[in-house]
């Protein structure tokens, strides 16, 4: 674009000359006494000299005028740019758990830029990755005293609060930060945090109500938080001998996640407890029909104990007939036929599983009490029981926040406290089926 401009102007000007040069004349100037004649042309070269001459004059007296203030301005949006680098660095160092540079780089955003909302987070969330709890806390604090950055650090108080498992320090915040602003929505997500850690089902699930409305979190989410909380007070209600409670709060859980197998599991105890078997049994056999499960095998033997092992049997192989080829299902149907003494039936179905490479360690375990019952061959239960070592583990009920593995679910982790996070699984390996972005995100993806 320069290069066009500076042919242009050099067009303007040969093309001037050429018009002067076809075009001779001449030109006088008087003054007083003085006259003085010429050329057109030699006229026109001595008034743009001039020009340019006054032009120069002009730009160098603007130079040591402004020169100054233009040196200070362009040093300043330099200050700015290699600010706004560093922060952009320490954010990254940040995400990537570099704690000693993402320091560094607070410290020198903060040289750069000053004492901005953005550089002193920065720096607080910086601390508290090195593990500096205190100077993390130090600079929240000072946050909090200013009106630009009191959210922010209420917000990070907050969090190391319920790090820390203070419930009620992060309640007597969250009472603060209600004063700073009252309508702020993170606040209710806070609150369901607190409430569930405290086990307050009620509590927790008034707050998710104005969750709800304020649209903080996702409606999937929401769903199965509130699923969740129906199931955990069912759970207070079946240990407070209050069955028919639990039956009302597993029917309103399974409504809601009509799919999902802590619910099914549930409410086919609570029906159990309130001696409806058979509507127990019909819940059991649809939900194996949705997803075979091992825990609901319990749960059938509980509402089937008053008969034969033979009659279990047949009627597990009934329940299973549409899943055939699942493993839970091969599994359900060889430990039936343990519990019934058919030894050929029980090989059959375990050894499938065997062949075809899907054996577990309980299939294995299987395997050995098979040989103990049925031939009474200890050495061939050894073989099997070395086998089942260094088979892969069974799935159980894993929590996504820890990684601890319970025998049951649970609204809340026994070993982190986090809520609705138990799912079934393989321990240390993701759940099957599961992709990137299927699930809804975590409380605490919202919380971070």
């Amino acid at each position: 674009m320069k290069l066009f401009g500076f042919i242009l102007r050099l067009i303007l000007v040969v093309g001037l000359v050429i018009w002067l040069a076809d075009r001779p004349g001449t030109a006088q100037i008087e003054w007083h006494d003085v006259v003085i004649e010429t050329s057109a042309a030699v006229l026109a070269v001595i008034v743009a000299a001039i020009a340019y001459g006054l032009l120069l004059l002009h730009r160098i007296w603007r130079f040591f005028v402004d020169g100054p203030r233009v040196w200070k301005l362009n040093r300043t949006i330099g200050k700015l740019e290699d600010g706004q680098k560093a922060l952009a660095k320490g954010l990254a160092c940040i995400a990537g758990c570099d704690a000693s540079e993402a320091g560094r780089q607070a410290v020198k955003a903060r040289k750069l830029l000053g004492e901005t909302p953005v550089t002193r987070l920065l720096q607080a969330q910086a601390a508290q990755m090195a593990g500096d709890i205190k100077a993390a806390e130090t600079l929240y604090r000072a946050m909090t005293k200013d009106d630009e950055t009191a959210v922010l650090g209420y917000r990070g108080l907050i969090m190391n609060a319920l790090r820390r498992g203070q419930m009620d320090e992060a309640t007597r915040l969250c009472g603060q930060l209600e004063g700073v602003d009252p309508k702020l929505p993170w606040l209710n997500l806070v609150r369901f945090e607190i409430a569930t850690r405290l086990g307050q089902w009620q509590g927790a699930r008034d707050v998710l109500t104005q969750a709800r409305k304020d649209k903080v979190l996702p409606a999937p989410l929401t769903a199965r938080h509130e699923a969740a909380l129906l199931l955990a007070d069912a759970q207070v209600a079946l240990r407070d001998s209050r069955p028919v409670d639990a039956l009302n709060l597993a029917e309103r859980s399974r409504k809601l996640m009509p799919d999902w197998m802590p619910a099914s599991l549930a409410l086919a105890e609570a029906q159990i407890v309130t001696k409806h078997e058979r509507a127990a049994l019909r819940t059991i056999d649809r939900a194996w029909e949705k997803q075979p499960h091992r825990d609901l095998l319990p749960l059938f033997y509980w509402a089937t104990q008053s008969g034969k092992p033979l009659e279990q049997f047949k009627q597990i192989e009934k329940m299973t007939r549409s899943s055939r080829e699942a493993f839970e299902t091969l599994m359900a149907l060889g430990d039936a036929a343990l519990r019934a003494g058919l030894w050929g039936e029980a090989r059959r179905f375990l050894s499938a599983l065997v062949h075809r490479g899907d054996a577990t360690r309980s299939t294995y375990q299987k395997l050995a009490l098979l040989e103990q019952k049925g031939a009474q061959d200890d050495r061939a239960a050894s073989l099997w029981l070395a086998k089942a070592v260094a088979a892969p583990l069974d799935a159980r009920w894993v929590c996504e926040s820890c990684g601890a593995a319970h025998d049951g679910w649970s609204a809340t982790c026994p070993s982190c406290r986090a809520f609705n996070r138990i799912d079934w699984q393989v321990p240390g390996q993701p759940r099957e089926g599961q992709k990137t972005g299927s699930q809804p995100l975590a409380l605490q993806d919202y919380l971070a």
